[in-house]
């Protein structure tokens, strides 16, 4: 199909929309909007005007994906999609990948207006893509995800930070990783396939506020280039074990920017609050800022390897030079 384009401006978006009315022969229906997409300059001022406009106008779709973008939002419409028909549909499919923080307007709205008064949101940006025998193109990719305080964006975060992010918020589930063993050269590869992260608050007689996180997480072997067998109760104790400080460092790389530097709620610890200690939190709720910049947070982890593979044996690797156990 063929993506058309067309752009006009308004001191709103209201009069934007009737002034882009003037500019086509058919009357804009805004029911098949499948993803609104924000540049940095409506981020940065504010996106609570646009949530009102497109939650009470009937003809948008309240489960529609909402992503933010470091540039202008026309930068990414404007692309061409290597395998779907518009980059709408390229978006769409994208956010039902679960390869970021999957948010649509109805929820975006309730972060917003929510106890932690935050919002996160995934961030798309163009990339170039070269075709064998054809020029570079541009189109569209998922980046890491970015942090609202209240309706403004405050920052985007690294690809460590926004691993921790989503672990924190149980929004993991399309990631691979690699590492390192302790005291061994080479590479291994992880596909995970489940993250829990369970939340215990806690409020003690001395009136001090914590958080106990239980994370487990399961994956399965897809790399492994050590010189170690990887059927060895050795290699999956030193892989688990390498797996588990990958994680704890990007839950703590995040805990850390959101607590010291952003000074935001972006894990919704409040509404946990909220819920275990509701006289409490009713008490302490205007003072949450402060509780949260300061709260203690335990972070326990813990790795399975489910699944190793067809064979034990590292692939390409002379067999004498591998270990057995």
């Amino acid at each position: 199909g063929t993506t058309l384009l067309r752009k006009a401006t308004g001191k709103d978006i209201d009069e934007a929309i009737i002034e882009l009315q003037r500019k086509l022969s058919r009357y804009l229906f805004w029911g098949h909007s499948e993803v609104i997409v924000f540049g940095k300059a409506a981020a940065d001022k504010g996106i609570r005007p646009y949530l009102d406009f497109f939650l009470r106008y009937l003809q948008f779709r309240e489960h529609a994906y909402v992503y933010v973008t470091p540039g202008r939002a026309i930068s990414v419409l404007d692309l061409q999609p290597l395998l779907e028909r518009s980059t709408s549909e390229e978006l769409r499919e994208m956010g039902n990948m679960k390869l970021g923080m999957r948010v649509t307007l109805k929820r975006l709205a309730q972060m917003i207006e929510g106890e932690s008064q935050s919002a996160v949101l995934t961030v798309v940006d163009p990339v170039s893509w070269r075709q064998v025998n054809k020029p570079a193109q541009m189109t569209t990719a998922i980046q890491d995800v970015a942090v609202f305080d209240k309706d403004k964006l405050s920052s985007m975060l690294d690809r460590q930070e926004t691993i921790g992010l989503l672990l924190l918020r149980n929004e993991l589930e399309t990631m691979n990783f690699s590492f390192r063993l302790q005291d061994t050269e080479g590479v291994v590869g992880v596909h995970l396939i489940q993250a829990n992260a369970r939340f215990t608050p806690k409020i003690t007689p001395f009136g001090e506020w914590r958080m106990e996180v239980d994370i487990q997480a399961s994956g399965d072997l897809i790399q492994n280039t050590t010189n170690t067998n990887n059927m060895s109760h050795d290699f999956i104790r030193k892989a688990k074990e390498a797996w588990k400080l990958q994680l704890v460092e990007s839950v703590e790389s995040s805990l850390a920017n959101a607590q010291k530097k952003l000074q935001i709620d972006a894990f919704d610890f409040a509404v946990l609050f909220r819920k275990h200690y509701p006289r409490e939190w009713a008490k302490n709720k205007q003072q949450w800022d402060t509780i949260f910049r300061e709260l203690p947070v335990d972070v326990t982890v813990r790795t399975e390897i489910t699944r190793v593979g067809k064979s034990g044996l590292p692939q390409g690797m002379p067999a004498d030079k591998i270990r057995k156990k």
